[in-house]
């Protein structure tokens, strides 16, 4: 520990906000770190729980101030009522005398990308209330005195409606449509007839409750997100660090991962294609909600399978690709992935009984509750045109059979990845492409808390993933590439790299060979002084170098000097010691 206590510098994650990861040393906050990495809510984590975990958004404004941003056509609302949540936050919706349709409104809400809306409501003297999107005549009729959905107009993708306790439900319906989120009550559902359905003659006291709506992108309501005058955010947040949990780990790491695109546009729609049917929202899938997708082999004889919805990539390159799905056994427990030119590429049998590959060539990675991620990687050449399937297995390696109507696989989450040798994490799409950027962590000005004449830095990490190109993993330089020294990892080595200009550039690298295995922790240290450099990895010394200069250094990062970080690797712990430790210190700090 008295190692610890010298340190200038201790980043052990723990504690992070929006754009901040938090040191434990020095406890002024000189060395917090600055965090970034885009615009949306593209990243995910393994969370303390096992699950994956998302960015969540509230699209609708006031959420639950029905007064305000809301239009109320021919109805009016009184807050102060008695909720669900016990409070009394919920509203009266009352209608009018019109022959007319009585709704609230906010105008073009809805978007392009799948979305589920969501909202608290209970029977008064009206028991019947729509969800919709007004533009389009997409809508779900819920019966609250049964507790059962009347009705659906329009291309509804699913709806629910749960008791959530005192004559209180839960309704909710996803759609893929952009325009008005309407809803109100109604008297009586005609079916195949939107506008007759949200039409009728209100009696001026007929009441209904409600309270909490929702907006958002994906396939199911989740938790409620309160909003005022802006829409408000959850979960794993655009600059939000991110503290990881994969593989059950009991203390989390630091996930760095470079930038990447999910080119699958909708990666929780699964669709029955050929022998198939699907049941959407059937069951839990990774992150927790019942968003996962049946995949059902119908009573035909032949191949029971679905499609990726497309070929890879928008144009045909001799990129290789990282394809990865979410799967478990439902009634069947084999599958084959592959595209159709897998005479070229081959195919890989999963078996999900016991998370191995049964032939061909990929990973498989257990999550919780019997999940497993599934992944290969198919390459495209010009004269390729590769469309991904998966194809249920009955046994062996099966794959035309007569099947049985009720059998298949659970599925969630799609992924494909261009130019990627290893799968990055989970990025959530609906509708789109999404991009993930890059993560970015760094102190600037922090000349106090590195060593100019000699110094050590101190990484205990993981590998997870091999690239043809350099991974940074901490680097303490003048912002750029020119001055620095770092730690970082080619393949499954790890080296130190120096360099300095003062007229010429010097540059030096200690390779410490291919010794780790990807996916082991490692811990690796350097410590420097001028003709002095030495690297320990894992409590042995791999090599010495006895004519490194030292450049002038300012600013410490995560990754590179000039922020570009190339990979995934989980950083559990990174030290800065403005002394080079000795020889014995870096074999006790190292040593696993």
């Amino acid at each position: 520990m008295s190692l610890y206590n010298d340190a200038s510098l201790a980043m052990i994650p723990s504690a992070v906000k929006d754009g901040k990861l938090y040191s434990i040393r020095p406890s002024d906050g000189s060395g917090d770190f600055t965090f970034s990495r885009g615009s949306n809510l593209a990243a995910t984590r393994v969370d303390v729980n096992g699950l994956i975990e998302k960015g969540r958004e509230n699209l609708l404004l006031q959420s639950n101030q029905f007064d305000t941003t809301w239009a109320t056509l021919n109805a009016s609302v009184t807050s102060g009522q008695s909720g669900y949540d016990g409070t009394n936050d919920a509203w009266a919706f009352t209608d009018n005398n019109a022959t007319n349709i009585h709704s609230l409104a906010q105008y073009g809400k809805w978007t392009s990308s799948v979305c589920t809306g969501s909202i608290y409501v209970k029977a008064g003297s009206l028991s019947k209330f729509y969800v919709s999107n007004g533009s389009s005549g997409i809508g779900v009729f819920f019966n609250l005195s049964n507790g059962s959905v009347e009705g659906v107009t329009g291309a509804v993708i699913a709806q629910s409606i749960t008791s959530v306790g005192g004559d209180w439900y839960r309704l909710s319906v996803t759609i893929q449509s952009a325009g008005t989120f309407l809803i109100g009550a109604y008297q009586t559902f005609v079916s195949g007839n939107y506008n007759a359905s949200i039409n009728y003659t209100g009696t001026g006291t007929g009441t209904i409750y409600i309270q909490d709506a929702q907006l958002e992108v994906g396939l199911v309501a989740t938790d409620y997100i309160e909003t005022t005058t802006t829409t408000a955010v959850s979960g794993i947040t655009e600059d939000l660090p991110r503290l990881d949990y994969s593989g059950g780990a009991s203390c989390p790491s630091l996930l760095l991962e470079p930038t990447r695109t999910n080119i699958n546009a909708n990666s929780e729609i699964i669709t029955a294609v050929v022998g198939t049917n699907v049941s959407v929202n059937n069951t839990t899938s990774p992150d927790g909600y019942l968003n996962a997708t049946k995949l059902i082999e119908d009573t035909s004889t032949g191949v029971h399978l679905t499609g990726f919805g497309g070929n890879l990539g928008g144009s045909v390159d001799s990129s290789v690709y990282s394809v990865s799905i979410f799967a478990k056994g439902a009634g069947r427990t084999r599958f084959q992935m592959f595209d159709n030119n897998q005479s070229i590429h081959g195919l890989t049998n999963f078996d999900l009984s016991n998370g191995t590959i049964i032939s061909g060539s990929g990973k498989i990675e257990p999550y919780l509750n019997g999940w497993y991620r599934c992944i290969i990687f198919p390459s495209k050449s010009t004269s390729i045109t590769a469309n991904l399937q998966v194809r249920i297995i009955s046994s062996g390696t099966t794959t035309s059979y007569t099947g049985n109507g009720t059998d298949g696989l659970f599925l969630w989450g799609k992924q494909i990845e261009s130019n990627a040798s290893y799968p990055s994490s989970y990025i959530p799409t609906y509708g789109s492409a999404v991009t993930r950027s890059q993560d970015v962590s760094y102190v600037s000005s922090a000349t106090s808390l590195i060593g100019q004449t000699q110094g050590t830095l101190f990484v205990e990490g993981r590998i997870d993933g091999q690239e043809s190109y350099n991974r940074r993993l901490l680097t303490i330089s003048d912002g750029g590439t020119a001055n620095k020294i770092e730690i970082f990892n080619p393949s499954n080595s790890l080296n130190i790299k120096t360099a300095g200009t003062v007229s010429t550039v010097t540059q030096f690298e200690i390779q410490s060979g291919d010794i780790l295995t990807i996916g082991d922790t490692f811990k690796v240290a350097v410590a420097y002084a001028q003709n002095d450099f030495v690297m320990y990895i894992n409590g042995t010394q791999i090599g010495t170098d006895s004519s490194g200069n030292i450049p002038t250094t300012n600013k410490i990062n995560l990754g590179r000097g000039d922020n570009n970080f190339n990979a995934e690797s989980p950083i559990n712990q990174a030290l800065l010691f403005k002394t080079r430790l000795t020889n014995g210190e870096l074999a006790a700090l190292t040593t696993l």
